[in-house]
């Protein structure tokens, strides 16, 4: 529960405008915080290299990758998710694996990679 308190307050930061539009709530950064957490707590290279993805295109669009804050926040709501079974941490990890695929899709440094 604590996981999903900590994500939703960092996840409340407005983005900024170069990364809103096509890309939705999420920002690439997000998603690149999102994917290392989960490859740091479950392992995978490719999960690895698609947040290395996110990462390389959240400096080119954002300006800057993901934060160490924002990446704890991720690693905090997938342990509530997948240790304690918080309903609302599996409902906005969900939505996160969404967008992110999503964006995945259409990002260059992205697209092609399987998961």
């Amino acid at each position: 529960m604590r996981g999903a308190l900590i994500l939703s307050l960092a996840l409340a930061l407005p983005l900024p405008a170069a990364a809103q539009g096509a890309m939705g709530a999420y920002s690439a950064a997000d998603c690149a915080a999102f994917w290392s957490a989960y490859a740091r707590r479950m392992g995978g290279s490719d999960i690895a290299r698609l947040a290395e993805g996110f990462g390389q295109a959240a400096q080119r669009i954002e300006g800057a990758g993901p934060t160490q804050a924002r990446r704890d926040a991720m690693l905090a709501l997938i342990r509530a998710y997948i240790e304690n079974n918080d309903r609302q941490s599996r409902d906005l990890f969900n939505r996160l694996a969404q967008a992110c695929s999503s964006l995945a899709a259409e990002l260059p440094e992205t697209r092609g990679i399987r998961m």
